[in-house]
């Protein structure tokens, strides 16, 4: 599977599990409030996927996450706390 199959495929699977899917509109902040020391699956523009717990955000949706770990073209790592710009995320979905 090439890159831009595996990454749309990953954007399909990521929306069926989100809150979201049923058309209706979710504010983010309150979205966010909502999981706040939760765990949850992030898919960024790279295709990477990070799941971690959130503990922090701000206006811009940059977030703070801890645990993290990072999934990348079947690759697997451990990034402990990070701070990641709001606009590389894809979608965000509980675990």
């Amino acid at each position: 599977m090439d890159f831009l199959s595996e990454y749309f495929n990953k954007v399909k699977i990521l929306k069926e599990k989100s809150p979201c899917g049923n058309g209706r509109m979710v504010k983010p902040t309150g979205f966010l409030n909502e999981h706040l020391d939760r765990k949850v699956e992030l898919l960024l523009k790279d295709g990477s996927v990070l799941k971690g717990k959130l503990i922090g955000y701000d206006d811009h949706m940059n977030l703070v996450l801890e645990d993290t770990e990072e999934e990348k073209e079947d690759k697997h790592r451990r990034l402990g706390t990070i701070i990641l710009r709001g606009n590389n995320v894809v979608t965000l979905n509980p675990e």
